[in-house]
C-alpha cells in the first residue's frame, strides 16, 4: 500500500501539469488569433509561451488577464476551480459586451445567445467557468431590457441549445423568481420571468415525450411543475 501513494501522487502531479500545459496551449492559439503575426514585444511573449512551461497564475495574470482572453480566464477558472464569484461576473459581463458592440440590437442578442450557448456546451457544469443562476440573471435583466427584439423563451432556449439540462435551468429560474432583487418585484419584470418558466416548462414536457425519450419520463417531475404553473399563471394574471 505504501509503495503504491508516491504512484498516485507522481500520475496526479502529471495529470496536472498535462492540463495546464493544453491550457497553454489554448493561450497560445488564442493569443495567435487575437493578434495575429506578432510584433515588436509581443514577440518576446509568444515566445515565452512556446518555449517555457508555465503555472497557471503566469497563464492568468501574464497572458489572458493582460490580453482580455476571457473565454481562456473562464478555462482557468474551471481547471483551477476558481470559485471567485466577483471576477467570474466581471469575466462574463466583459464577454457580453464584447458581443454588443456597433451592432443592431437584433444582431447583438443573436451574438449573445450564440456565444452563451458555445460556452454552456464547454463549461456547464462548472460553477467556477459558468456559474448558472449569475448568468440565468444577466439574461433576464438583458432580455428584460430587449424584450422587443426577441422572441419569447429566447433566455431558456439559449442555455438548453448549450447543452443545459431543463431541470438545472428551471432550479436557476427558481430562484431568480424567488430573489429579493429588486429588478424582479416590478409586476412587468415578474410576468416576464413567469413568461419564460412556462415556455421553459412546455420545452422541457415536449423534450419529456418524444418517443425516443420516454424511458426519461420518470424523471420528469410532474407534481412540482403543476404547482409552478399555478403559481405563474396567478403571477400573469395579477387580477
Amino acid at each position: 500500500m505504501g509503495h503504491q501513494e508516491p504512484a498516485v501522487e507522481f500520475l496526479t502531479d502529471f495529470e496536472e501539469r498535462l492540463e495546464v500545459v493544453q491550457i497553454q496551449r489554448e493561450v497560445l492559439h488564442a493569443l495567435l488569433s487575437k493578434l495575429g503575426t506578432p510584433q515588436g514585444e509581443y514577440v518576446l511573449q509568444v515566445k515565452c509561451l512556446e518555449n517555457a512551461l508555465l503555472n497557471i497564475m503566469e497563464l492568468h495574470n501574464g497572458y489572458a488577464e493582460s490580453y482580455n482572453l476571457y473565454v481562456m480566464k473562464l478555462l482557468i477558472f474551471k481547471v483551477s476551480d476558481c470559485r471567485d464569484s466577483r471576477l467570474t461576473q466581471s469575466t462574463w459581463e466583459a464577454i457580453i459586451a464584447d458581443t454588443q458592440n456597433s451592432v443592431m440590437p437584433e444582431q447583438q442578442m443573436a451574438n449573445i445567445s450564440a456565444i452563451v450557448s458555445a460556452l454552456a456546451s464547454c463549461f456547464f457544469p462548472s460553477e467556477a467557468a459558468f456559474p448558472l443562476d449569475i448568468i440565468t440573471l444577466m439574461l433576464e435583466k438583458l432580455a428584460l431590457e430587449n424584450r422587443h427584439v426577441i422572441s419569447q423563451g429566447w433566455k431558456p432556449q439559449t442555455l438548453a441549445t448549450g447543452g443545459v439540462p431543463y431541470g438545472s435551468i428551471f432550479d436557476a429560474f427558481q430562484n431568480l423568481n424567488e430573489s429579493q432583487i429588486l429588478l424582479f418585484n416590478v409586476q412587468e419584470a415578474v410576468q416576464f420571468l413567469s413568461s419564460d418558466i412556462a415556455i421553459l416548462i412546455s420545452d422541457w414536457l415536449e423534450e419529456a415525450i418524444r418517443p425516443q425519450l420516454r424511458v426519461l419520463c420518470n424523471d420528469f417531475p410532474v407534481n412540482l411543475l403543476d404547482d409552478a404553473v399555478n403559481q405563474y399563471l396567478r403571477e400573469l394574471d395579477p387580477q
